[in-house]
């Protein structure tokens, strides 16, 4: 089975996301609390699923007093796609793991679905893993072995299907990614219903782009 999918049709550019990491980076560096047995083990569960989500609302009302909607590259990607994912500026945000992170193994809560843009390192940093879901008789689920690593495209932006279980061991430098969320419907929306909506042409414009307000 598919555990993502790289949209080539699209091209991001991550130096334009890069400038822009950079400029926000000393403000959240300095306030932002990594404590990654903390967040893991849940005992901080003010974060929505891993404690390492940069939103919008915390770039303007905790760091900077501005957010994504500052970064003219981020503005252009939320116009790509189709108006029935009714998308805004809040459905971004960065992913940031401090050297020597480890993210175990897990499936995500509250979506099933994200599309990833790399931001720092320039060739993507350490590969995102998938480990098999074994689905036991009364329902239970357990994580098996390392069934695929994926290194991410640094051109194209990549569909990431987090039903499955997948985590992440960072290197020695500071991994930053762009996530995008799939709007209104998040905690509905499936890796295959965006694959049956790529194949329809309703999941992004490849002609003019939509202009949200």
């Amino acid at each position: 089975m598919e555990n993502y999918l790289t949209l080539t049709d699209i091209k991001y550019d991550q130096n334009a996301l890069n400038d822009f990491w950079e400029l926000i980076k000393p403000k959240v560096l300095e306030s932002y609390n990594f404590q990654s047995d903390a967040i893991q083990n849940g005992i901080d569960k003010t974060e929505k699923w891993n404690g390492r989500r940069i939103t919008n609302s915390e770039l303007i009302d905790k760091y900077l007093g501005f957010g994504y909607n500052q970064c003219s590259e981020i503005k252009r990607l939320l116009g790509l796609f189709n108006k029935d994912f009714q998308l805004i500026i809040d459905d971004f945000c960065f992913v940031v793991y401090e050297p020597g992170f480890e993210f175990s193994p897990h499936i995500d809560e509250g979506r099933k679905v994200y599309v990833a843009f790399p931001v720092t390192p320039s060739d993507g940093g350490v590969p995102i893993n998938f480990y098999e879901k074994i689905v036991h008789e009364d329902g239970g689920i357990q994580c098996g072995q390392l069934v695929e690593t994926y290194n991410y495209s640094t051109i194209h932006p990549t569909l990431v299907d987090v039903t499955k279980f997948h985590g992440v061991k960072n290197d020695n430098n500071w991994r930053v990614y762009l996530q995008l969320d799939m709007g209104c419907d998040v905690e509905n929306i499936t890796f295959e219903d965006c694959k049956k909506r790529l194949k329809e042409d309703k999941f992004y414009y490849k002609g003019e782009i939509y202009e949200y307000t």
